[in-house]
């Protein structure tokens, strides 16, 4: 037998067994050893595709919550990683002047607009307090203050990525999200 021949026929049987799991993969054929049984084609009718189309529209809305999940974790570390770097920054337990500039997490926040008497009241387990204002108040969480606080701002693209160092995809959210994260702009040589 010739060479050519026996080439061409490796050939020629490496692409049949292409095509069939190419039919398997569509659920077209199904296969159990050397016995090939047709399953035929799979039906496209209107009902089908709406539920194929409804489908995509879930899983679309579920991939932009999830995205929106992302960035608002991301934007929370971003924001206590700062944290951290600036309480460092102001030197650990120097004096009680600086102490006092510290942000210590977790933390809530009641603001008022106007002065008002406001009573704590220290439980006996020392694990609980009761806050008493005498007008109306806000209160915010540690979130949401060091997102007023512009915290989780970085210098500039090389912080961030540098931030999420196993995950570059975040870092390249973030950035066409919300390019203003970046506080200096990249400079134009």
């Amino acid at each position: 037998m010739d060479t050519t021949m026996v080439f061409d026929e490796k050939n020629i049987r490496r692409r049949i067994y292409d095509a069939l799991n190419v039919l398997m993969a569509m659920d077209v054929i199904t296969r159990d050893r050397k016995n090939i049984r047709w399953k035929g084609f799979p039906v496209t009718n209107e009902e089908t595709r709406e539920t194929v189309l409804s489908r995509i529209d879930v899983l679309e809305k579920s991939i932009r919550k999830k995205s929106r999940e992302i960035e608002k974790k991301a934007f929370h570390f971003l924001g206590l990683k700062n944290i951290v770097k600036r309480n460092t920054e102001q030197g650990i337990g120097e004096t009680l002047e600086t102490d006092k500039c510290k942000l210590q997490i977790p933390f809530v926040l009641a603001q008022t607009k106007d002065i008002h008497d406001v009573e704590l009241e220290i439980h006996s387990d020392r694990k609980r307090a009761s806050l008493y204002f005498s007008n109306k108040f806000e209160l915010h969480d540690d979130k949401s203050v060091l997102d007023l606080m512009e915290m989780h701002k970085v210098e500039d693209e090389e912080s961030l990525k540098q931030a999420f160092p196993n995950c570059p995809e975040i870092s390249s959210l973030l950035l066409k999200k919300r390019p203003d994260i970046v506080r200096k702009p990249p400079s134009s040589s």
